[in-house]
């Protein structure tokens, strides 16, 4: 007696990933259209795991800006001025982070800038509310900064202190008064 064969193949998930890793990004992108389980198979244990892996990986990096700040003082033939350092990277995004931020990031957000990786975290700005977000790629969460009230175009900078264990966002605007600033401090997210 013949058998008959439903034509099912079942492959184990473990080699169904490792099948998938080997595949380059724009087939990844097509194949998550298959089904949603073959799209939350390929976000969950290809795209995040292997941000993950290059991320920690990669020795971090060291932001790097200069500020001078002038001070007026009649008197004085010279300004007085101050330099701070800060060091920043530009950082290119990679089709599979590409990939990544669709997923995290609805779609009605708007055009999204400014994306920042520090340690498992992402910052970035959306420009439908210009407000900060950070996304946790562990947890999966996301949190807003709180609205500044700074008035003008707002700048942002993410960064973590090794020393204090902490997060930090510094938000910076330019203006006809200065360049006011708030600074966010995390702590260990």
């Amino acid at each position: 007696m013949a058998r008959k064969s439903s034509g099912v193949i079942n492959i184990p998930l473990d080699l169904m990933v490792e099948i998938l890793e080997k595949l380059p990004t724009k087939s990844l992108a097509r194949f998550r259209c298959v089904s949603y389980q073959w799209e939350s198979m390929i976000n969950k244990f290809i795209v995040i795991d292997s941000i993950m892996t290059r991320r920690l990986n990669q020795p971090p990096r060291d932001p790097h800006f200069l500020f001078k700040r002038h001070w007026f003082q009649p008197r004085l033939d010279h300004i007085p001025h101050t330099i701070l350092s800060y060091t920043y990277l530009y950082h290119q995004v990679t089709d599979e982070q590409q990939l990544y931020h669709e997923e995290i990031i609805e779609k009605e957000e708007g055009y999204l800038m400014g994306f920042q990786y520090v340690r498992d975290l992402i910052g970035f700005c959306c420009s439908r509310n210009d407000q900060f977000r950070i996304h946790n790629l562990t947890t999966r969460q996301s949190l807003f900064l709180p609205v500044t009230r700074l008035p003008g175009s707002l700048f942002y900078l993410f960064g973590y202190d090794t020393f204090k264990n902490q997060y930090k966002v510094l938000c910076q605007t330019q203006n006809q008064h200065g360049m006011p600033w708030k600074l966010f401090i995390l702590g260990d997210v």
